[in-house]
């Protein structure tokens, strides 16, 4: 019998004024299959309802949702945030979530078999647009990464065959899982997100 703890997953989401979408998108990380994960919220400078609702989360998943601001509860951009996520972290992985989008229950839990079957150190899934949620006469679409699905690429190859962009769409962070000391020896996310 493995009595083993499962991996914790450090999820990222760096909000700025975004009261309308999350909510939303924390219950869908709380609807996750997969247990072992931390929910870092990021505040980049929230001049809404955001900071609110964020803080009424901290306090009913204390230790399990964390909120941290930049001085002064400044705006640095996205980059900046996600780097604050990134030493924050500690989770084994790390996971990234736009405070406007929203996961599948088995998000997590299918990233993670794939990233432990083939022994890589990222992997990342396709994103689905939902335009039915406003417009019932639009369908939703599912955008691939822009090379052959269900295949494993090195980096350099991957890199031809995403750009230029053509076939689909560039890895969406929040569609991919990350070991975090891959993150790390890249400096944070300068690499992956522009420089802070």
């Amino acid at each position: 019998m493995n009595n083993s703890v499962p991996p914790k997953i450090s999820i990222i989401t760096c909000f700025l004024n975004v009261e309308q979408y999350l909510e939303e998108m924390i219950e869908s990380v709380l609807q996750q299959e997969y247990e072992n994960w931390e929910l870092l919220l990021i505040d980049d400078g929230s001049t809404d309802n955001s900071t609110s609702i964020a803080k009424k989360y901290v306090s009913r998943y204390p230790g399990k949702i964390i909120y941290r601001e930049h001085n002064g509860h400044s705006n640095r951009g996205a980059s900046a945030s996600r780097n604050v996520g990134i030493d924050m972290a500690t989770g084994e992985f790390i996971a990234f979530l736009d405070a406007d989008d929203v996961w599948l229950p088995d998000l997590l839990s299918c990233l993670l078999t794939l990233m432990q079957a083939h022994s890589v150190a990222l992997v990342c899934e396709a994103s689905e647009y939902w335009y039915d949620w406003s417009n019932t006469e639009r369908q939703n679409v599912i955008i691939p990464v822009g090379t052959e699905q269900d295949r494993y690429y090195a980096p350099p190859q991957l890199m031809l065959n995403l750009y230029p962009l053509g076939k689909g769409a560039a890895p969406c962070p929040c569609g991919m899982l990350v070991k975090k000391e891959s993150v790390k020896n890249t400096e944070g996310l300068t690499s992956l997100c522009g420089n802070v």
